[in-house]
C-alpha cells in the first residue's frame, strides 16, 4: 500500500468514523434501489461478503433478510470497532483487512457487496480481482460507486485525489472515477457486467479547486457476475 493509499485508508479516523456511522442511517434510506437489486439476486441462505462494511449497517441488514452468514471487512479499525458494538450478530464476523489483499478463502461467497469503496483505490482492478477470487463461480458482485461526468478536456483529472463532503462535518479524500474506467476495471478482473444503473448521489458534494469542473457526483450501481464455469486459461 503506497502513501496515497494509506492517506485514503485514514479517511475514517476514530472521530470521523463515529460521525460517518451516524450518517449511515440516512444513506441506507437513500440506498433503497441497490438493496432491492441485491434482493432480486437472492439473499436468503447466502454467504455474503460486505466489502468495506463501515459500521456494519448493511451486514446486519443482510442477516435480517435471512442470509446464512456475513463477513464484514473494512480498512479502518475504528469502523470495525463500531460495527462490532453497533451491529453484532452470531452470524456476522467483522475483520480489519486490506481490500487489495484479501485474506479470505477462494470461491467462498455467493455475493459481494461493495458500497462506496472502489473509489478509494487508484486502480480499482486490484480490489476487483480480489473480489473475483473469493466469489463462488456464478456469484455476483453488486458495487455502488460515485462517478463523475467529466468533459473530454477534463478527463486527465481521472484518478486525481479530490475532497468530497458527504455531510457538513465529514470531508474525505477519494479518487475521481468515470463510468468508462469502472466498466473497464470490472471486465479486466474477469467479470461480465450484467447491469449498470445510474442514481443521484445527494450525499456527496465536490470540495475545493475541482468544484467548477465537477459540479455534482452521480452513483452507479454495477451488477457483475463471475462466470459459472471459468475458462482453462482465465487468470
Amino acid at each position: 500500500m503506497d502513501m496515497k493509499q494509506e492517506k485514503l485508508a485514514d479517511n475514517y479516523s476514530q472521530n470521523v468514523a463515529s460521525k460517518y456511522s451516524r450518517m449511515q442511517n440516512n444513506r441506507i434510506k437513500i440506498d433503497i434501489s441497490p438493496f432491492q437489486t441485491i434482493k432480486k439476486l437472492g439473499i436468503k441462505d447466502k454467504t455474503i461478503l460486505d466489502f468495506g462494511c463501515g459500521d456494519g449497517s448493511y451486514s446486519k441488514k443482510f442477516i435480517e433478510e435471512r442470509a446464512k452468514k456475513v463477513i464484514g471487512i473494512d480498512n479502518s479499525s475504528s469502523m470495525i470497532q463500531i460495527a462490532k458494538v453497533k451491529h453484532s450478530d452470531p452470524s456476522i464476523e467483522y475483520f480489519k483487512q486490506d481490500g487489495a489483499k484479501l485474506l479470505l478463502p477462494k470461491n467462498s461467497f455467493d455475493l459481494v457487496f461493495a458500497s462506496y469503496v472502489l473509489q478509494n483505490f487508484k486502480n480499482a482492478t486490484v480490489p476487483l480481482k480480489q473480489i473475483y477470487k473469493v466469489l463462488k463461480q456464478g456469484g455476483y458482485l453488486v458495487a455502488i460507486v460515485p462517478i463523475t461526468l467529466l468533459k473530454p478536456k477534463n478527463e486527465k483529472l481521472a484518478n486525481t485525489i479530490i475532497k468530497i463532503c458527504i455531510e457538513k462535518k465529514i470531508t474525505i479524500n477519494v479518487y475521481i472515477k468515470t463510468d468508462k474506467e469502472l466498466q473497464s476495471n470490472i471486465k479486466k478482473a474477469g467479470f461480465s457486467i450484467e447491469k449498470v444503473k445510474k442514481e443521484d448521489n445527494p450525499l456527496a458534494e465536490v470540495e475545493g479547486k475541482y468544484k467548477s469542473k465537477i459540479k455534482a457526483y452521480k452513483s452507479n450501481i454495477y451488477v457483475a457476475q463471475k462466470p459459472a464455469k471459468e475458462g482453462i486459461y482465465h487468470h
